[in-house]
């Protein structure tokens, strides 16, 4: 009886300590402290969050960026994004996962740091070895970009405003003319107010079987500055032109009843329309 009670004891004494021993070898792969690396430029953070265990990677991308649009109010952006990966001979590969692609990086420590390559591409990034704390000072850091650019963006959206109406008023019309000659058209604004009003006429000018017709409509609109829609009447219904400028106020695409696609109208002074408009009537079809 006393031999079966010893080797009952040597028996959970010995699971006893195969036991302490997984969990004392679990505990120190889910302990492993994860390894910061951080990429700060103007506008614009990234970290890596890693997680290395044996051959294996595991963690998350940051992703934080002021961004700014011209008639929107500024955001900061804040996603991330999982990592997994491995570790090679010559690094590590990172894939990191939007939620809609996959992206795959090539990555090798150098001084702490962290060289950072897309696969494929032989330029990167240098993301420095950093500790949680500096990773907080670097976020504080962006936030306070972000409330400096908060704090201009009233005044920045003036200036683009008042640049772009000087730069529609300047313009003595806007001229396009159709790629087989069909029809030509030439936008006046008359009006053009701070507020978003504009004002004008469109005058089309058909060809056909070598006869000329001329048509003005009068119409009414709204712009933003990167936006802009008329509304005129075309025999008898109201219709609307609708478009967007390209970056300044001497370009636009708009809509068209005449055509399936989106016509393309650029500045043009007096002297310009003038001899554009004779070209037009002098073609032989």
């Amino acid at each position: 009886m006393n031999k079966i009670k010893k080797w009952v004891i040597s028996l959970l004494a010995s699971t006893l300590i195969v036991l302490s021993l997984w969990w004392a070898i679990s505990e120190t792969k889910e302990e492993k402290p994860a390894e910061f690396f951080v990429f700060h430029d103007q506008g614009e953070l990234l970290w890596f969050e890693l997680t290395i265990l044996e051959d294996n990677i595991e963690g998350s991308l940051h992703h934080q960026k002021i961004i700014e649009e011209p008639g929107q109010v500024p955001v900061l952006e804040e996603k991330t994004y999982p990592i997994v990966g491995k570790v090679h001979e010559y690094g590590y590969e990172i894939i990191v996962n939007n939620g809609e692609e996959k992206t795959i990086y090539n990555a090798k420590k150098s001084n702490g740091n962290l060289f950072v390559q897309l696969q494929g591409n032989s330029e990167g990034e240098l993301y420095k070895v950093a500790s949680e704390q500096e990773i907080q000072e670097s976020i504080n850091e962006l936030h306070e970009e972000f409330d400096y650019v908060m704090y201009h963006a009233e005044h920045k959206e003036n200036e683009r405003i008042r640049k772009f109406f000087d730069e529609l008023q300047s313009a003595y019309g806007f001229l396009y003319t159709e790629e087989d000659q069909a029809f030509q058209l030439f936008i006046r604004i008359e009006e053009a107010l701070l507020e978003g009003e504009v004002s004008g006429s469109l005058l089309m000018i058909t060809n056909k079987d070598d006869s000329f017709a001329e048509t003005t409509y009068k119409w009414n609109g709204i712009t933003d500055g990167i936006m802009i829609r008329m509304y005129t009447t075309v025999n008898g219904e109201e219709t609307k032109l609708e478009g967007n400028f390209y970056g300044d106020g001497l370009s636009f695409d708009s809509s068209f009843w005449g055509s399936k696609n989106k016509v393309f109208f650029h500045a043009v002074t007096e002297d310009e329309y003038k001899k554009h408009s004779e070209e037009f009537k002098m073609i032989e079809r």
